[in-house]
């Protein structure tokens, strides 16, 4: 991408982004996250989900 473009993704693409490595401009991001009104939380997939993340942090030594 160049400066100033913008990138829109669905919500289950992965994606990333190269580390920043500018000394004189930062990176910005907006995210904004669209549900239909009978959305619902799933709240044990969730505390699943966060399980897991902190596990893996875990096992490369941080500390979350």
């Amino acid at each position: 991408m160049e400066p100033n473009d913008l990138a829109i993704h669905h919500g289950n693409l992965i994606h990333r982004a190269d580390p920043n490595h500018s000394p004189t401009r930062s990176r910005r991001a907006f995210a904004m996250n669209i549900y239909g009104a009978s959305a619902r939380v799933d709240e044990a997939a969730v505390a699943e989900y966060r399980a897991s993340m902190r596990a893996h942090y875990k096992s490369k030594g941080l500390n979350v």
